[in-house]
């Protein structure tokens, strides 16, 4: 929002009194409470969650809010971002895998003051998806197998099988 044209599209929608371009960002007046403002359509990746990269200062911090939509924004897709009292931050936050034709409506914090909205940046999530590991095979003891015993406590090990041991405890096992 910085550069010229960056805020084509942008457009006050509640509580909002101006939306100005500036050299620091996107300037936004707050007028009232429930303030937003809306964005033009965006194609976004649909094959990998998301990360919406904001730079923000707030005169009056807070809590704000992004909602992502395609018609009409719903309370199921927003997300909430905190802004610290006059300072410049980058906030980050976790979005689905969107696609095509998103909107993103910005609910600045605060009923007075203003938000300066310096960027808006999108990009892929790398989610790691974790190992599928193989369960505990179940282990019937057999004659020969080593035993340790404790009063009601008792450790039995196969001697050939990495892994096949058994506590019981009463003789229940656990």
């Amino acid at each position: 929002f910085t550069k010229p044209g960056a805020a084509e599209g942008w457009h006050p929608q509640h509580g909002i009194a101006n939306l100005e371009p500036t050299a620091e960002g996107l300037r936004v007046k707050i007028s009232g409470d429930d303030p937003y403002f809306a964005g033009p359509a965006f194609n976004l990746p649909a094959d990998a969650p998301l990360w919406l990269h904001l730079r923000v200062r707030s005169e009056v911090g807070g809590s704000g809010q992004v909602f992502y939509f395609r018609d009409n924004p719903k309370p199921d897709d927003a997300v909430s971002f905190s802004a610290k009292r006059g300072e410049w931050q980058d906030v980050r936050i976790k979005l689905p895998a969107l696609g095509p034709g998103y909107h993103f409506r910005i609910d600045p914090p605060g009923e007075s003051g203003a938000m300066v909205l310096a960027s808006l940046r999108v990009e892929a999530r790398l989610v790691i998806t974790p190992p599928k590991w193989v369960g505990p095979v179940p282990y019937s003891p057999a004659a020969g197998d080593a035993t340790v015993r404790a009063g009601e406590l008792v450790l039995q090990h196969s001697p050939d099988t990495l892994g096949a041991w058994q506590l019981t405890v009463v003789g229940t096992r656990m």
